[in-house]
């Protein structure tokens, strides 16, 4: 995701070296440069967000029209760049409401100087984006802050990105300065590490200041000024593109669309309620302007044998949340999380897998979606209690978890498939062609940063769980022969058992015919053959169990296949 912006602003940089510049020749410098910028982002087909100053909004009317026109989001930067003030929160915001008919979400602080949350917060803005977390004395020098998003009350903090470790800035003056093969390489980097990329621009950047020597600027701000920075703002868009990125803007990243990704079979008893529950989770976490109302729920019918996915279908008709992918045939329980989760990748910002019954804590999920705000693009719901769970269940599931760790299996314990994956950890996922697919063993080995909320079984509203016990064993077997080979070791160990037992027998055998005391018969011999014989069929089972999932990956056919997917117009 790529979060561009640009401070739009009356150009006052003269002023800081000296020299009297008259507002009227201020807004000329930045009308000229913020259509040069609107130019670029049309022809490239890309939003931004803009920060304006109220001073700019009342001066140019015409270009705040464009700005809104062309889809691109109006944030607020003040009052006057020159002389902010503390009650340019409040102002600013009444202002560019006034002006623009629209919602502002988002506040820059001029030059980035600091501003209070509390009284942002207090405002209604949405997210601050007034912190550059870079290595520069002066007033960019803020090493113990966050270098990602972060949460400080109900203000989402944006910062401006810089590299992981040494933290180089990657705003506006090393654009300028920076040959953009570097520039590019380093931008991938924050990519790579952080999944997204926040910088800003200025309007007067793109004018030609080299060729207005009585402005008195710097070498850094007047280096590949003008033409020189359009063509490296298009090359950098270009560049981001061809790579996949999306971009969009800082209200769009605030607000993410969320999926949550539900696994069916035959739960025509409870996908309704389930539904509804879903649903009223969905408006209140759009009110709370925690998700996008264009968030979704996507049921995936795995080969149910009763009413399940003629009930998604209308679902689908009557509720706008609601959107449906029907499998040709059952294909289990994991399989079918992944066909969901491949489809809503690209529909969504971020996914949550859910079981339809949702016995898992839906109050979890918006600690998940904070979680992600603060920079972790995992978030496992770890069962704190199975009370709602029958006797049976409680103990197979924690014989299960046991087993796993003690095979070497790296899981997270008491999880189960009720968990928050970012785009970019689905992105990854993708890559994962395995056709034994256990989830549970592939996400924590994929590295993204990850934590953990609790998770509060409840009991199923109606119907029957669809999870047996023989399903568990099967999954948990297909879990450690997936991820481990300490079965193919513990064979070799009780090989090694035997041939000592053997050596012991041998040495009473001797010992026997020697004092005479050798007895003919068959007890010992045949539970000795029983005994061995059956450890060689274990032995002879466990690698061939090993075996077939070789045979099943070598023959490299598909997951899954999708009958029908319903998602408003792109119905397949």
């Amino acid at each position: 995701m790529i979060l561009l912006s640009f401070d739009t602003e009356e150009f006052d940089v003269p002023r800081e070296h000296g020299v009297d510049f008259p507002l009227d020749e201020a807004m000329k410098v930045s009308v000229y440069g913020t259509n040069k910028i609107l130019d670029c982002l049309k022809k490239n087909g890309v939003k931004a967000t803009f920060f304006c100053t109220s001073n700019f909004a009342e001066n140019a009317p015409e270009v705040m029209r464009r700005i809104m026109d062309e889809g691109h989001e109006v944030a607020a930067h003040g009052c006057d760049h020159w002389q902010p003030q503390a009650s340019d929160v409040s102002r600013s915001k009444e202002i560019l409401e006034r002006l623009t008919g629209r919602t502002i979400q988002g506040y820059r602080q001029p030059r980035m100087f600091p501003v209070s949350d509390t009284e942002l917060e207090r405002m209604g803005y949405v997210y601050n984006s007034s912190l550059n977390p870079a290595f520069i004395p002066g007033r960019y020098m803020h090493l113990s802050e966050p270098r990602t998003c972060f949460m400080t009350g109900k203000l989402l903090q944006i910062p401006a990105s810089v590299t992981p470790w040494i933290r180089f800035p990657l705003f506006w003056l090393s654009c300028h300065n920076l040959p953009m093969w570097l520039y590019q390489l380093l931008v991938n980097r924050v990519l790579k590490h952080d999944g997204y990329f926040v910088t800003y621009f200025h309007p007067w950047e793109f004018y030609p200041l080299g060729e207005h020597p009585e402005f008195k600027m710097p070498f850094i701000i007047r280096n590949h000024s003008g033409k020189g920075m359009e063509e490296r703002l298009d090359m950098l868009i270009r560049k981001l593109k061809e790579k996949g990125y999306a971009f969009m803007t800082y209200s769009e990243f605030a607000q993410i669309k969320l999926a949550i990704v539900s696994p069916c079979y035959n739960e025509e008893e409870v996908l309704e309620d389930s539904a509804a529950r879903l649903t009223a989770l969905f408006d209140e976490l759009v009110a709370k302007e925690k998700i996008s109302a264009d968030s979704f729920v996507l049921f995936v019918n795995d080969g149910s044998k009763d009413r399940t996915w003629s009930i998604i279908k209308k679902l689908h008709g009557t509720n706008p949340y609601i959107k449906g992918m029907n499998l040709a045939r059952n294909v289990g329980h994991q399989y079918a999380i992944m066909a969901g989760m491949m489809t809503a990748k690209d529909w969504s910002d971020a996914v949550i897998t859910i079981d339809a019954d949702l016995q898992d804590d839906l109050n979890a999920i918006e600690e998940m979606i904070d979680a992600y705000t603060q920079g972790y693009d995992v978030v496992y719901g770890v069962k704190v209690s199975r009370q709602a769970d029958p006797v049976l269940k409680r103990l197979s599931a924690t014989a299960f978890y046991k087993l796993q760790h003690r095979m070497g299996v790296e899981t997270i314990y008491n999880h189960a498939d009720f968990r928050f994956l970012s785009r970019r950890v689905l992105e990854q996922l993708s890559h994962y062609q395995e056709r034994n697919v256990y989830l549970r063993g592939i996400i924590p080995l994929l590295g993204f940063p990850s934590t953990t909320v609790d998770d509060v079984i409840r009991e199923r509203t109606a119907g029957t769980s669809k999870y047996t016990v023989r399903k568990m064993f099967s999954l948990a077997l297909d879990g450690i022969t997936s991820f481990s080979v300490k079965p193919i070791y513990g064979i070799v160990y009780l090989g090694g058992i035997f041939v000592f037992i053997s050596i012991l027998i041998g040495i009473y055998v001797l010992y026997a015919l020697i004092s005479g005391t050798a007895e003919h018969g068959w007890a010992s011999l045949m539970l000795s053959i029983w005994f061995v014989g059956g450890v060689v069929l274990l032995s002879i089972g466990a690698v061939g169990l090993y075996i077939g999932k070789i045979y099943k990956e070598v023959k490299r056919r598909p997951l899954y296949n999708v009958e029908e997917v319903l998602y408003d117009d792109q119905n397949k």
